[in-house]
């Protein structure tokens, strides 16, 4: 009822009008009035489209707000203009207010950043850019808005940690976390996919905004008769009408660069479907999402004495929490390779913050069939590694095993294994060259290096693609999609 009698909007077309709620907006605004009527703080994190008013019901929610509980709301979007644009929505309000309601609200301060009204009242609304490392600092923020979370600059995580955490957790208070998606990395994806988390999940396929519909240019018969298969499958899936696949050509031609990669991006159907085809993602994701995986036998290696032998035998014990997923056992005259990726000791970078620590690990691939039917993956000690590396290899049919020297772990590594019994001859050696001798030698282990990184990955991409080499693993298959392009060029 406010924001139908008090509140102002510039649409995409035309004149302002009253602020009369879409369906997007009506969802979430349902979300936000139920948790209200429960007593909660109201905590909402949005995955979006393009275009649908979304940042400007947050603003309308934050106004309402202040004018009725007063105290500090704070708006932080990812650069100056876009916050820019979000303070002028909320100065519109302010400005085509009614005159009583002006008459409750006489701004003491107004400019490009703050919004503040005089005694009694004493509110104030704040806009701040996200790479404004002080953002938030020495306030208690009742209502905050952080819009376009996934495009923050790198390095904000503690920037919104620290704003999320200037809000209260009293009833009155809210916090609404907004975005477009932008890949399977960093603090928006990560929040999205907790499995616990205080806040409201809401997803806004583009097919439930109405304005996303364009009159058909032939008659319907004959729009039918010419329907791709993809498009049969989203009417019949989603319940999209013809007019909807219309708009949907009409995105991909002229918004869209012709590339439905960009339009999932922009306009998803689905939250998977969101992430899968946004962000700068360096190996080819619909290759990736047409590998078929498969569950993993979850165990750990074991040395068993056999009680009629009593010799001892290495055999998988099952473990739902093991370091081992096991797909094939090793067979007779087969021979196999290990990868083998040691832990460094350092924080992953976007990871959860109570999973940060590395891990070790290690693949087991058929040398004939280049399919992965192993896989090691815990957070053990580099000497651990090494005797969990041997059992896994000598299991194996005595696999060859090439470890990664970076960061001087490998070291213990291969020390370990050489100290079990390990043959050195089935260790990956590189040469280099000797500093006093000045001659050639071999030493174990191999450096990923700048120049050689990106030659590494580009040849893993390519042998992905054209099948030649199978993978099993759906972790491995996740993984493979949150590897990206940074803005500098680096791949990580």
């Amino acid at each position: 009822r406010y924001f139908e009698d008090c509140l102002k909007i510039l649409p995409k077309v035309g004149d302002k009008h009253s602020l009369s709620l879409n369906a997007h907006q009506k969802k979430i605004q349902a979300a936000i009035d139920k948790q209200r009527r429960q007593g909660k703080p109201v905590r909402i994190i949005i995955l979006k489209p393009r275009q649908t008013g979304i940042s400007t019901l947050s603003c309308a929610n934050l106004f309402h707000a202040v004018r009725f509980n007063k105290g500090t709301a704070m708006v932080v979007s990812k650069d100056l203009d876009s916050s820019e644009h979000i303070f002028s929505i909320i100065q519109r309000f302010h400005y085509y207010l009614p005159d009583n309601e002006k008459k409750s609200l006489v701004t003491l301060a107004s400019n490009r950043k703050e919004l503040k009204f005089e005694e009694p009242h004493g509110g104030r609304i704040i806009v701040e850019t996200a790479g404004k490392t002080s953002a938030g600092h020495s306030y208690t923020i009742r209502n905050l808005l952080l819009s376009e979370v996934s495009r923050w600059p790198e390095g904000c995580e503690d920037t919104l940690v620290g704003l999320l955490n200037a809000v209260p957790r009293h009833a009155e208070s809210m916090a609404v976390v907004e975005s477009v998606a932008n890949g399977m990395s960093g603090w928006f994806y990560q929040e999205w996919h907790k499995q616990e988390s205080d806040y409201e999940k809401i997803f806004l396929p583009w097919f439930e905004h109405t304005e996303y519909s364009k009159e058909l240019p032939t008659s319907e018969g004959a729009y039918q008769a010419q329907l791709t298969d993809e498009e049969k499958q989203l009417i019949s899936r989603f319940g999209l009408t013809l007019e909807q696949i219309e708009w949907r050509r009409w995105a991909y031609r002229n918004t869209c660069q012709e590339n439905w990669e960009n339009f999932k991006e922009q306009y998803p159907a689905t939250a998977h479907e969101a992430f899968i085809t946004s962000g700068n993602t360096f190996f080819h994701i619909p290759t990736l999402e047409a590998i078929p995986t498969s569950d993993p036998l979850r165990c750990n290696l074991e040395v068993v004495e056999d009680k009629i032998s009593r010799q001892e035998d290495t055999r998988p014990v099952p473990n739902d929490r093991g370091y081992l997923r096991l797909w094939k056992r090793p067979q007779k005259g087969r021979e196999y390779i290990i990868g083998a990726d040691v832990a460094e000791g350092i924080e992953i970078n976007d990871a959860p913050a109570g999973d940060r620590r590395d891990y070790s690990s290690a693949d087991v691939i058929d040398r004939s069939t280049k399919e992965q039917v192993a896989h090691f993956h815990g957070q053990v000690t580099p000497d651990e590694f090494g005797r969990q590396l041997y059992l896994l290899a000598g299991w194996y049919n005595n696999a060859f095993i090439a470890v990664e020297a970076n960061g001087g772990y490998g070291r213990h590594v291969w020390d370990t294994l050489l100290q079990e019994g390990y043959s050195p001859a089935l260790l990956y050696r590189r040469q280099v060259m000797d500093e006093t001798s000045r001659k050639m030698t071999n030493k174990i282990g191999w450096y990923t290096t700048r120049s050689n990184r990106k030659s590494m990955m580009s040849q893993l991409d390519m042998a992905i693609r054209n099948s030649d080499l199978l993978l099993n693993s759906a972790e491995t298959i996740s993984e493979l999609r949150t590897f990206v392009t940074k803005t500098d060029g680096k791949i990580e």
